[in-house]
């Protein structure tokens, strides 16, 4: 990997823009992550929090768009953007796993059977 001549300041339009997208995306998902471990109130952000608990899965495509826009910022030199990114990718898949996984360990232990086309198929709210 060659040097970086400017560090991890964003240089130009593109690489301010996706450093600004970046970090509002990372903000958004922490809320929400925070949503969905602490309680919070019914009738503001705790809805949000109890939707992304009821489809964890769903927070996959979270993954995705934050991964599609890494790779456009580790194209435009924007380190900092793709750092943001790579967080919120890591936020993301460990907010749609675990409550995933602790269904699969609760539904093992009932004898219950899991489908994950089931789950995909299920309507979002």
């Amino acid at each position: 990997m060659a040097p970086l001549k400017h560090g991890w300041r964003p240089t130009g339009l593109r690489a301010w823009s996706l450093t600004i997208v970046a970090g509002l995306f990372a903000i958004l998902m922490a809320g929400l992550a925070y949503c969905m471990t602490y309680p919070v109130r019914w009738d503001g952000p705790g809805k949000l929090g109890a939707l992304a608990l009821f489809f964890p899965l769903h927070l996959l495509l979270f993954t995705l768009i934050a991964g599609v826009l890494a790779f456009f910022a580790k194209r435009s030199h924007a380190v900092l953007a793709t750092g943001l990114f790579g967080l919120v990718i890591m936020l993301t898949v460990m907010m749609a796993l675990t409550p995933s996984m602790a269904i699969w360990q609760q539904a093992g232990e009932f004898n219950v059977s899991l489908s994950l086309t089931s789950i995909l198929q299920m309507p979002c709210i």
